[in-house]
């Protein structure tokens, strides 16, 4: 049998060396007989690449430009939360995968570092949306608000919303970017 063919999805066997000591006399004349046979697996990443990472990469993303895409109100507010948990809960569900999968170390392992980062920006991105979304809506309704400060109110959160829908999927990229360049 040839293990350098042998493997299974997550490990391939790259080499197999044995070496045959001499026999050795032992205590009342017997012979000891040592072989030492050194294994080289390699972990394939494919696995981990394919039911973890690009998940995780495409969800994350995918969310945080849904979270922002639309103006901050309280219309549809509602349904990005629901996106947003929807979201967190199948980030969940890619942990526990990771968890599964990944063999225990006294550190914790990059996947699961990355899995957390992607979750800590989607519920930063879900705050961000129901305190904006609550802020804009009530200075944009405020009877006392003069016309010029509601132009600015508006003009400020349309940029602020701007600026989320560029910076956080960055966060993403520069997130997958961290994982790919520390393995």
């Amino acid at each position: 049998m040839d293990l350098c063919v042998e493997s299974n999805g997550e490990w391939t066997v790259d080499k197999l060396t044995a070496i045959a000591l001499p026999s050795i006399e032992g205590e009342n004349n017997y012979d000891i007989y040592v072989a030492t046979y050194t294994f080289h697996f390699r972990r394939s990443s494919a696995f981990y690449i394919i039911l973890i990472i690009i998940p995780s990469f495409v969800l994350t993303f995918l969310c945080v430009l849904g979270l922002f895409w639309s103006r901050f109100d309280q219309t549809d507010y509602l349904e990005k939360l629901g996106l947003g948990f929807a979201a967190i809960l199948a980030m969940c569900t890619i942990l526990e995968i990771a968890e599964e999968s990944v063999p225990k170390t006294r550190q914790l392992p990059l996947l699961s570092i990355y899995i957390m980062i992607n979750l800590l920006l989607l519920t930063v991105a879900i705050s961000i949306v129901v305190i904006a979304s609550k802020t804009c809506s009530l200075s944009f309704n405020s009877v006392l608000s003069k016309r010029w400060l509601r132009r600015f109110d508006l003009n400020l959160c349309a940029r602020f919303r701007i600026i989320c829908l560029v910076l956080f999927p960055l966060a993403v990229i520069a997130n997958l970017l961290a994982l790919v360049t520390n393995v």
